[in-house]
């Protein structure tokens, strides 16, 4: 007569135990989005300040904005930002640095700069950033459609008109947001230049926002801002009479117009081309299956009890299944660690069916191309890469590159690329190959095909 109370004893603690797994699944199996899409992101954004002189003493100062793309020093800003100074100094997001300090020492320096794209890269000297504490910010080619929300962030001057006048310059950044408004394929900075890729969006910038940043959801970098429209105002005879900066127009330099420019020089930078969802999307979606989860949890989990109100044994056989499933539910901190490899490591312990190779780059013309080899063709034979047209899947209409340009294949862990005796050439990292000549790429490795420039990214 005992067992059976007791059966129904443990039944009690069962039931209080599927109550707990329901809960707790949708909160272990996936991060919290909400404060993923908060974190703070500004040790990336700095203050770029130009010091000009004439005859010797000076002559004027300004300042833009700027981000920084590696752990090198690098950082991206506008190239009318630093035009005609002479001395270069960044200021991190939250510090305040002498006027005098930045005279004396400048700790940056210009190392490119394009008037076309209007685009300059500056360089921290290495004194300089070990004291800096700054972080690289995440870039993205997948730009968000039309009517998706996006942010500015830089240092208008106009937001210091109302703080305390000090003798330093303080660095304290400004967010505005808006909308991306549309992506314009052949626009021009200036009168006769050369047409580049433009975002148009409403997310209000001002003069000292030059040069920072335009991010998306996610907070990976979409565009570089630079300027707004100007609306000219005619008389009833068409004569010009003035103009005023229209309200909600604004313009940034297309982030792959950066990415052609640094996959080019050979500057590592961060690429996350992942799909960013909204926080409506990323919460309907661990509703939706949190709630199947929990669903078959309550399944499993109710089919024990009945199993154990009749069988004696039952309760050691519940106990063992509530473990092994309880361990089975994967964690936040696992799923985080899983990406960061995946990230890090194109030899991670990741199923080879589910994983990829992807060559992502541009030829001379703009012209962008993608290529997508799965891991296990690269185990199973050699792949070929070139300008053949019977080979669809893998075939690269430029011509510069050889109908048989280049194959790709893996060993153990590592993955090779050989030139195939092609005319204009197979670049790994800015060395020509031999003909015939393998080397082992690593993931974010720059591979040049003739004259078209590839990164490499594991899928």
């Amino acid at each position: 007569m005992r067992l059976i109370p007791l059966m129904y004893a443990l039944n009690r603690w069962q039931l209080k135990l599927i109550s707990l797994v329901i809960l707790l699944i949708p909160i272990y199996a996936y991060p919290s989005y909400a404060f993923a899409e908060s974190k703070a992101f500004t040790t990336s954004i700095v203050k770029v300040h130009t010091v000009s002189f004439r005859k010797g003493k000076v002559s004027g100062t300004g300042h833009g904005t700027g981000f920084v793309i590696n752990n090198g020093g690098y950082v991206v800003t506008n190239n009318h930002v630093v035009q005609g100074g002479a001395l270069f100094s960044v200021v991190p997001d939250g510090q305040s640095l002498g006027l005098e300090s930045i005279i004396k020492r400048p700790n940056a320096e210009v190392i490119w700069s394009s008037s076309d794209l209007d685009l300059a890269i500056l360089l921290i000297k290495k004194d300089a950033l070990r004291s800096l504490q700054l972080s690289p910010i995440t870039l993205t080619s997948n730009l968000p459609e039309k009517g998706k929300a996006v942010r500015a962030v830089g240092f208008p001057g106009v937001a210091d008109s109302k703080t305390i006048r000090t003798s330093d310059i303080v660095a304290e950044s400004t967010f505005s947001s808006g909308v991306l408004g549309r992506l314009i394929e052949n626009g021009v900075w200036r009168k006769g230049g050369a047409p580049l890729r433009l975002v148009q969006h409403s997310a209000f910038i001002n003069k000292g926002n030059s040069g920072g940043p335009l991010i998306d959801g996610c907070q990976r970098v979409i565009g570089i801002n630079t300027q707004g429209a100007f609306d000219t105002v005619y008389d009833n005879k068409g004569r010009k009479t003035g103009g005023t900066f229209a309200a909600g127009f604004y313009y940034a330099t297309d982030v792959r117009e950066l990415v052609k420019i640094l996959s080019g020089r050979n500057i590592t930078y961060t690429l996350d081309d992942d799909e960013c969802l909204s926080s409506d999307e990323k919460l309907s979606g661990v509703i939706k299956e949190g709630f199947i989860i929990a669903a078959i949890g309550f399944v499993m989990m109710s089919l024990l009890v009945l199993y154990a109100m009749r069988s004696p044994s039952g309760k050691k056989k519940v106990a063992r299944v509530i473990e092994t499933y309880s361990r089975s539910i994967p964690s936040s901190s696992s799923k985080k660690a899983e990406a960061t490899q995946k990230a890090n490591n194109y030899s991670a312990d990741v199923s080879k069916s589910k994983a990829s190779l992807i060559l992502d780059g541009y030829g001379d013309d703009n012209r962008r191309y993608r290529i997508v080899i799965n891991v296990d063709e690269l185990y199973k034979g050699e792949v070929i890469v070139g300008r053949d047209p019977s080979n669809r899947k893998y075939a690269i209409d430029d011509d510069s590159i050889s109908r048989q340009h280049c194959v790709f294949y893996a060993q153990g862990n590592d993955l090779f690329i050989r030139d195939m005796e092609s005319t204009n050439g197979t670049y790994v990292n800015g060395r020509q190959l031999t003909a015939k000549e393998s080397v082992a790429l690593n993931n974010g490795a720059n591979v040049k095909l003739g004259s078209v420039s590839f990164k490499v990214i594991a899928g």
